[in-house]
């Protein structure tokens, strides 16, 4: 009579069963990887090490005050600071940034492409009326906060997340010299980008993040940094915002904290202009001629628009200004009076015709007129409200299309996109109820 068999002998009869002959590991393909044991390992040895080194630094802190002090001194006067994802949080012109289910809307600056921040750190990009996104996302692309198409490759777009900037090529039209459609531009401190921007021809990427104190310049095709721009009067603080002007003369750039500067971009050197501004910007944008900046600021009802003070004599240099524009804590449109609030975020038309704005914990985004007078007027011309009860705007973006329209998407906190055509039918409408009836 033969032995009963036990569980041990089972597993082991199994097992032999499962193991490969000699005949399967031939030239035969071979099952591929699913789990590795050495990775798992890998990351509990990382976390134990990141505790016990944790560790270390507290006694160490405790031990040697002055050296630590010391230390963080240093830090601060070469720009390196310690960024969070609270401070991206807090940064951002997207409201309830880490809630809501679109981040960042950014049509194509030729084409009618679009590109979409998920709160999952996903990046998708719509092709023409392709309903169906092309989805791009990376283990290390955490923390999105913006996204650009590159003006000189149509297939090509840079991603600002919490490791640095990547740069993504389209491997269906081009082809990356790195051998891959992906390479990560990086910089010592330089984390937490909140800001990308392109030159007129591509061939430099301005990045703004809230690790160093400092504006980086990139060469996007070697990845080198070509130059870094500081912050005047050695703030030591990280910047939120960056914009180029239309023509590509003035780089306006918004700190953290409190101030601002413009840095005039010249053929030899960058010359720096400080723009004295009370409080923090929270949301900025050029009027299409360059010749304003329209501001707004954290905890503020008012719009101020910035614009540069030029002499007749020679060799006195620009200066900067802002000037009160409109206060938007009651607007009167319609018969109504709107009870708008904080302005979150500033879009202009292309055509330099409307502005879009919204508002903080508001359901809709208003739309005025750029009255060209001096001084500068805004008229109220419409409202644009959410399909969807209890949506508010989270993103709001101006796009061309021919030379005579434009297209206004908005992102609504319900994660859906609603685009807009606005034609010249629709701007001589509402110029036409401005002038026969003029904003009370």
């Amino acid at each position: 009579m033969s032995a009963p068999q036990t569980e041990d002998n089972n597993e082991t009869e199994n097992a032999n069963e499962l193991a490969p002959t000699s005949s399967d590991t031939g030239n035969e393909v071979q099952p591929q990887l699913i789990w590795n044991p050495y990775e798992n390992s890998w990351s509990c040895f990382q976390q134990l090490f990141a505790t016990k080194w944790n560790q270390l630094l507290v006694r160490f802190t405790a031990r040697f005050p002055s050296l630590v002090n010391a230390w963080q001194t240093y830090q601060k006067l070469s720009g390196i600071l310690h960024p969070s994802a609270e401070m991206l949080k807090n940064g951002t012109e997207t409201p309830n940034w880490d809630e809501v289910p679109i981040r960042f809307l950014a049509p194509h600056p030729k084409l009618n492409w679009m590109a979409l921040v998920t709160g999952e750190d996903k990046v998708l990009l719509f092709y023409d009326d392709d309903r169906m996104p092309t989805c791009v996302e990376h283990v290390q692309q955490q923390h999105v906060s913006c996204v650009v198409w590159r003006p000189s490759v149509i297939t090509t777009w840079a991603v600002g997340c919490a490791a640095g900037i990547f740069i993504w090529l389209d491997v269906g039209c081009t082809k990356s010299i790195h051998g891959s459609p992906m390479y990560l531009l990086s910089n010592s401190g330089h984390t937490f980008v909140t800001s990308v921007q392109w030159n007129r021809d591509g061939s430099i990427l301005a990045s703004a993040a809230l690790g160093t104190a400092y504006i980086l310049l990139w060469d996007p095709d070697d990845g080198s940094c070509l130059n870094s721009l500081p912050f005047p009067n050695n703030c030591n603080t990280g910047y939120r915002i960056l914009r180029y002007s239309p023509r590509y003369t003035w780089i306006f750039c918004a700190a953290q904290g409190v101030g601002a500067s413009m840095w005039h971009i010249g053929s030899n050197e960058w010359r720096l202009q400080e723009i004295r501004v009370k409080g923090s910007v929270q949301s900025a944008a050029w009027s299409a001629c360059g010749s304003f900046l329209f501001l707004s600021m954290k905890d503020s009802t008012r719009l101020y628009a910035a614009y540069c003070e030029t002499s007749v004599f020679r060799g006195v240099k620009p200066k900067w200004k802002a000037r009160f524009l409109i206060n938007l804590e009651r607007v009167p449109f319609g018969g109504r009076v709107f009870d708008c609030g904080v302005p979150q975020a500033i879009a202009i038309d292309p055509g330099n015709i409307y502005m879009a704005l919204i508002f903080r914990d508001r359901p809709f985004v208003f739309l005025f007129i750029l009255i060209a007078r001096d001084p500068l007027e805004l008229w109220p011309a419409d409202i644009k409200q959410p399909s969807l009860s209890g949506a508010y705007p989270v993103c709001v973006r101006f796009s061309s299309m021919k030379e005579t329209s434009r297209i206004l998407a908005i992102a609504w906190s319900t994660g859906n996109v609603e685009r807009w055509l606005l034609t010249p039918d629709y701007v001589l409408e509402h110029l036409n109820d401005i002038w026969v009836k003029p904003p009370q």
